[in-house]
């Protein structure tokens, strides 16, 4: 099934649970049971991404605000919140080489996975998926999902702007690292959609 097809994160991310809550609905059988299969629906979507296509260009490869932006040695660091209504699939920033794929979770981090990507200027730019400790509640055990983090791609794989590269499944935070050759056209408290137009070279 391609990647951008509107059942893919259903299916790949979140058929268990879909499966459950239906047999929620069934067991209990009254109007509220459905609830939390709709927002498991909602959720999940997969809805199609609109940008522009441009090597000179970043695209925002989730839907978040712009929680800080640091300006460090050669690079900005950039974080951003997912809010449980944002969408929680990630897209690629731009045409890119996948160089290296690591699980690197800091102190308060229940998961992180670092993606580094090499882009056809020859830049690196990271990007973390994180889950924080305080994420983990007994609504998500660990019965139902292996990780929160999953990723679709392999290192080495070249992957198209706006390609799908992933999901944090009930996650709200992602980090960008962005060369300080790009000029950011966003700033700190934006909410940025995903595929929206982020920088330019």
């Amino acid at each position: 099934m391609n990647k951008d097809n509107f059942f893919y994160n259903y299916i790949h991310y979140a058929s268990t649970m879909i499966l459950l809550n239906i047999l929620f609905i069934f067991y209990f059988k009254n109007i509220y049971s459905i609830f939390p299969l709709i927002f498991i629906l909602f959720f999940f979507r997969n809805t199609q991404v609109n940008f522009t296509q441009n090597n000179k260009t970043l695209i925002s490869p989730s839907s978040n605000k712009i929680k800080s932006i640091e300006k460090l040695e050669n690079q900005y660091k950039i974080t951003t919140y997912l809010s449980p209504l944002d969408h929680h699939f990630m897209v690629s920033p731009c045409d890119c080489q996948i160089l290296d794929i690591i699980k690197n979770p800091q102190k308060d981090d229940a998961e992180r996975v670092r993606i580094t990507l090499k882009d056809n200027n020859n830049k690196i730019i990271y990007l973390e998926k994180v889950v924080k400790k305080l994420g983990l509640g007994p609504y998500l055990s660990k019965l139902l999902i292996d990780s929160r983090i999953k990723v679709n791609i392999k290192i080495g794989d070249k992957v198209k702007q706006g390609e799908r590269i992933g999901m944090i499944r009930f996650g709200s935070e992602m980090v960008w690292y962005i060369p300080e050759e790009y000029q950011l056209i966003f700033k700190e408290g934006d909410y940025i959609t995903i595929g929206q137009t982020i920088a330019k070279i």
